[in-house]
């Protein structure tokens, strides 16, 4: 759990950088994901522009990165106002997570300790290519 540890660290420290986010936006998200070559990428959530969610953005930062890599973790902190919180990725990038990166783990915070999940176990019935 170390490494999931750093990863919500780097959540927190982009975060604390959005100010200028902050100020537009009652609800601000930051994704921070781990690469199997130990690459770190992010996203931020863009408000007020659809559906464009941290998650999103992290995945296409991270075909950027490095195409032939595979993510291994990525988590997801959500800020209302001034309480900040891990949070599940919605249907969409759950999807679209499935689609890209089968194994990826999703980062949870359940009863004071972070687990990983699965994203297959997050989206039961998805779509799959076959």
């Amino acid at each position: 759990m170390e490494k999931v540890e750093a990863l919500v660290k780097e959540c927190k420290t982009i975060m604390s950088q959005q100010r200028r986010m902050q100020r537009r936006s009652r609800n601000l998200s930051v994704s921070a994901a781990m690469l199997d070559n130990g690459t770190y990428v992010y996203g931020v959530n863009i408000p007020r522009s659809g559906i464009i969610c941290s998650e999103m953005v992290a995945l296409g930062n991270s075909l950027l990165a490095s195409p032939e890599s595979d993510m291994l973790y990525i988590v997801t902190l959500l800020m209302h106002g001034d309480e900040t919180e891990v949070v599940l990725p919605c249907g969409n990038c759950r999807q679209n997570l499935l689609y890209v990166y089968p194994n990826v783990s999703v980062v949870r915070f359940n009863n004071g300790l972070y687990q990983l999940e699965k994203i297959r176990d997050l989206l039961p019935l998805a779509y799959e290519r076959k």
